[in-house]
């Protein structure tokens, strides 16, 4: 990469990765919790993962380079949920633990799409920067409600 713009287009596809990943692995947090309230919030947070998705396929189709990124965060951060998931012997203890994990997740994704914001504004992409900054800001949301639900859960 020899440009902003070229690391940008790796940056957008990189988070295209990462959202790729996890709708498999919020699927399988979905299907592994026990707790209603959490399920609920990782099938809202599938759904809006997979719209995520599609809006990053549109913004890397209007881009020239075809860069081909494996996030390996996303692939351990999922490899450690499996983990927790063989793991744990009791519902309380794996519901608590997926909590846990699904905010990991979400304060990751909330690095990576500021990073690409913060390019995106560099490079003056008005509208790519207005979607990013969408998506990061329903990302802060979703990192809210998981913390409350943990509290009440803890609680």
């Amino acid at each position: 990469m020899r440009t902003i713009n070229a690391l940008f287009e790796y940056q957008l596809h990189y988070i295209l990765s990462v959202e790729s990943q996890l709708i498999e692995g919020l699927s399988i947090m979905a299907s592994s919790t026990t707790d209603r309230m959490l399920n609920e919030v990782l099938e809202i947070q599938l759904e809006k993962t997979k719209e995520n998705e599609k809006q990053l396929s549109t913004l890397i189709d209007s881009f020239q380079a075809d860069v081909e990124v494996t996030c390996m965060v996303m692939n351990a951060y999922l490899q450690e949920v499996q983990q927790l998931i063989k793991l744990a012997t009791e519902e309380e203890v794996l519901n608590a633990g997926l909590m846990t994990e699904a905010q990991k997740i979400v304060h990751f994704k909330i690095s990576v799409y500021g990073a690409a914001l913060c390019y995106a504004n560099t490079l003056d992409y008005v509208k790519i920067a207005a979607i990013l900054d969408d998506i990061l800001q329903k990302e802060k949301q979703d990192l809210k409600t998981l913390t409350s639900l943990e509290k009440n859960h803890m609680d």
